[in-house]
């Protein structure tokens, strides 16, 4: 599994921040292929109502300064962000969690 997820919206504010990505193999090697997908609405289906309670109303903040992929001089173009952690989807109101970089924090909402 991989070290860091991400979404490749997180520069974007809402709702600009939903990105879709399509991975086509014409031809599948038989090792490597690192890129993975994950169903976060299914792993937050699958989670106790006590840890939904917990995360709903949080924020995931973006802090483009800890993400070393930046250049330091130009940090101004990129503001911190913040995304619901817990948010819905846009076509159908499915609920998930946001697959968030580690170069951010989720603020909970009492606390």
């Amino acid at each position: 599994m991989g070290k860091e997820w991400h979404q490749d919206g997180d520069l974007y504010l809402p709702p600009l921040h939903y990105q879709f990505t399509f991975l086509l193999s014409k031809i599948v090697p038989p090792v490597g292929g690192k890129t993975g997908f994950k169903d976060l609405r299914a792993l937050y289906e699958s989670v106790d109502q006590s840890v939904k309670d917990h995360y709903d109303g949080s924020k995931y903040l973006l802090i483009p300064e800890s993400n070393p992929d930046f250049e330091k001089d130009k940090l101004d173009l990129f503001p911190k962000i913040e995304h619901d952690f817990v948010h819905e989807g846009f076509l159908n109101g499915t609920k998930s969690f946001y697959p968030c970089s580690i170069h951010g924090t989720i603020r909970l909402k009492n606390g």
